[in-house]
């Protein structure tokens, strides 16, 4: 459990703590818990803390990344020579009425900075219906998050109004309509989080012009047509995540010129050509994931220089060629999934230099000789799906050292 490096629980209704045996995961990279109902105190680590804050939206936590601080339940007082905890001794009827009007005054004190000054550095609502058009009025908001509610309608055509918003979540509603192209008017917008949404249309070009953007999130809606001609001008994105769409055309080449760029999830569209040549330019890419779509010709050379890879997904495609053997330079893969495609010849042997290999998926293809030797060595392995090939040969006794197989 120490050597744990991907913990992602995102978008489902969990609830309780987090237990705070989660601050010994020393090697965690990718630690997700959005959008549950979790509560109480993010457990302390130096990973977890240094982790973005959107890793926790959504819930009802406190402390570190986040800007809100826990309130202490046992607070003790110093009474002459005594120490006293409220909490653990019985109720303190002046504790609680202090806590109550504290609320009242707290509470009244927001609402007034809200109706008044028409502004508010961050705001967290849950509540049905439209987007209220009004709170386009609150020309300071930094952060809107109405994520994980009920919310219909579209997107307010004002919402280019509001020139400090960094990060725009509004996932899991059921929002409609087409994206606001007013959003290319963010220049500040760092985080853009639209998923788990009706959202059709295409994805405006607008977007763009939002050269601070670093996160866009906008899987699991019903959008068309292509990714905007200029995407490779966002150069301090991390992360697209465009899947389970409808979207379609080739996969830009200039997406080449994001070398920031962390994780790519286009699976489940319609996307055809090739793979571009020029993914191997982002140096920083952790997850590749393409899977499900109409992609075809071969995998780039140079793969094997992406040396931060930890998931490659090309699955469900037309994809053909030899399986390249510099995959065997990716000493961090984690993941291969390569099943149902058309690709040719050999296993490549040096794919057991890939210490790290968990998932090894390679059905569905023509490829042919015999399972190399030295799979033994793969001692992550837990899952190994050679199945509808043309391999020949015995099946190596070293599997059975796999003890996680």
């Amino acid at each position: 459990m120490k050597a744990l490096e991907s913990f992602d629980l995102s978008l489902n209704k969990l609830s309780g703590e987090l237990p705070m045996s989660l601050s010994k995961l020393n090697f965690i990279s990718i630690f997700n818990v959005s959008y549950n109902n979790f509560k109480g105190r993010v457990p302390t680590s130096t990973q977890i803390q240094s982790l973005d804050e959107s890793n926790f939206f959504g819930n009802n936590l406190c402390g570190a990344p986040l800007t809100s601080d826990c309130v202490p339940v046992d607070v003790p007082v110093i009474v002459g020579d005594q120490e006293k905890e409220y909490g653990s001794h019985g109720a303190d009827w002046g504790l609680i009425i202090s806590i109550v009007l504290g609320f009242i005054t707290g509470f009244w004190i927001v609402v007034a900075s809200l109706i008044v000054n028409k502004s508010w550095r961050i705001v967290y609502f849950r509540f049905t219906g439209n987007i209220p058009a009004t709170i386009m009025n609150c020309s300071n908001l930094q952060v809107l998050n109405l994520g994980n509610n009920n919310l219909v309608g579209k997107i307010p055509d004002a919402i280019g109004s509001l020139p400090m918003l960094s990060i725009l979540a509004l996932p899991s509603n059921i929002l409609q309509g087409g994206i606001a192209p007013e959003i290319g008017r963010l220049f500040r917008l760092q985080e853009l989080y639209l998923f788990n949404n009706t959202f059709t249309g295409n994805i405006p070009a607008t977007l763009m012009n939002c050269s601070n953007l670093q996160i866009l999130y906008l899987a699991s809606n019903n959008l068309v047509g292509k990714i905007p001609d200029g995407i490779g001008s966002l150069s301090m994105l991390r992360m697209i995540s465009l899947h389970d769409n409808s979207l379609q055309g080739r996969i830009p080449s200039e997406i080449g010129s994001l070398f920031r760029l962390q994780e790519l999830w286009l699976y489940n569209n319609s996307f055809t050509g090739n793979i571009p040549a020029t993914i191997t330019n982002c140096s920083n890419l952790q997850i590749l994931e393409l899977g499900n779509n109409a992609l075809a010709g071969k995998i780039p050379d140079g793969i094997g220089s992406l040396s931060m890879l930890r998931m490659i997904s090309l699955h469900d495609n037309s994809l053909q060629g030899g399986i390249p053997s510099e995959i065997g330079c990716l000493f961090r893969l984690q993941e291969l999934w390569l099943y149902n495609n058309s690709f040719t010849g050999n296993i490549p042997a040096t794919i057991t230099n890939c210490s790290n290999l968990q998932i090894l998926q390679l059905g569905f293809n023509n490829l042919v000789g015999k399972i190399p030797d030295g799979i033994g060595s793969l001692s992550m392995l837990s899952i190994l799906a050679l199945h509808d090939n043309i391999l020949q040969g015995g099946i190596p006794n070293e599997i059975g050292r796999l003890f996680r197989l």
